[in-house]
């Protein structure tokens, strides 16, 4: 859950030893922003028509991107680690 809400994805990257080494979400870092500052002074059925309205022309790149990125760097940070 988000701030005690609604239940919004959430990627976390552990490496073999189960020590968490990234994460994602809960929202691409352009609509979280959004939403931590305007989106609250929305209602919110406002605000989730606007939500819902950039997802749907987002068509889940910024989440792919995002969440490719989280991996990478946790891969990254991983072999740095065990170097």
């Amino acid at each position: 859950l988000t701030d005690g809400q609604r239940s919004i994805p959430k990627l976390l990257v552990y490496d073999d030893a189960f020590i968490e080494r990234g994460s994602w979400g809960p929202r691409p870092a352009g609509l979280q922003a959004w939403v931590l500052a305007e989106g609250r002074r929305l209602p919110s059925a406002t605000r989730y028509e606007y939500i819902h309205a950039w997802h749907s022309r987002d068509a889940g790149r910024s989440v792919i991107a995002e969440m490719l990125d989280a991996i990478e760097r946790s891969a990254a940070d991983a072999s740095a680690a065990s170097a």
